[in-house]
């Protein structure tokens, strides 16, 4: 019988972050870009279909929920201008920096905080919480309910 699934995906080129690429479409990298829906996003890059052929790239950006995308057309500054493509306010930059370093902030913080109670409860001698222990030292959910396992389908345990 045949393997089934399809294995791993391949690998997605990278972006070509050069002033020049970008300068085909009038953006910079890390440019705050506002589409004709109202939504902004981070530029990326430029990503060739063909990498011999420059006219076959397409404007990559980030969106504030984490999605990477293209911007619709395959063209160049005047046709994302014209169809509604807008560069945001220095203002905007400079909000989304802040708020980047914030929750960057905000993360390290939690992690120093559950630190903290770990070394409390280490140095008081108490069983550290499982919602306090990372990912791999967590029992797995097997072991959890009495550790029996349960038979397999031929009654093997």
């Amino acid at each position: 019988m045949g393997k089934k699934g399809g294995g791993k995906a391949a690998k997605a080129a990278a972006y070509d972050t050069s002033p020049e690429a970008l300068a085909a479409f009038g953006l910079r990298h890390n440019e705050l870009v506002r589409t004709p829906l109202g939504l902004s996003g981070t530029v990326l890059g430029v990503r060739y279909e063909d990498p011999s052929d420059k006219d076959s790239g397409r404007v990559w950006v980030r969106y504030d929920a984490g999605h990477e995308a293209p911007l619709e057309p395959r063209q160049t500054a005047g046709s994302l201008s014209a169809l509604g493509y807008r560069h945001c306010f220095e203002a905007d930059a400079i909000r989304a920096a802040v708020a980047a370093q914030e929750a960057d902030a905000a993360r390290q913080e939690e992690q120093r905080q559950l630190a903290d109670e770990v070394r409390r409860l280490l140095a008081a001698g108490e069983p550290i919480p499982e919602h306090l222990l990372p990912a791999e030292l967590k029992e797995p959910a097997a072991s959890k309910k009495g550790g029996k396992k349960e038979p397999d389908k031929k009654g093997k345990k």
